[in-house]
């Protein structure tokens, strides 16, 4: 997801996943730094930071449903 009018600035948006939050952020940054230095049309962009965002209000939603108590599929038999 890319966000060309954001307030501070271009943002670009990864959705990734991995066995820790340092290991995914330096998984995003290598590949906006490979496409950055692949792709003539993006020489001038210059990569200020790369950090994960919690998606932490969707899992406090999950939970506070009433229903099944945050899980994602039944349990097993």
């Amino acid at each position: 997801m890319f966000h060309p009018d954001a307030p501070t600035g271009p943002v670009l948006g990864l959705f990734l996943s991995g066995p820790s939050l340092r290991l995914a952020e330096s998984a995003a940054r290598a590949v906006v730094e490979r496409t950055l230095d692949h792709h003539d049309s993006l020489s001038e962009v210059l990569l200020v930071s790369c950090e994960a965002v919690l998606p932490t209000p969707y899992f406090e939603w999950l939970l506070e449903r009433p229903d099944d108590g945050g899980r994602l599929m039944p349990p097993a038999d």
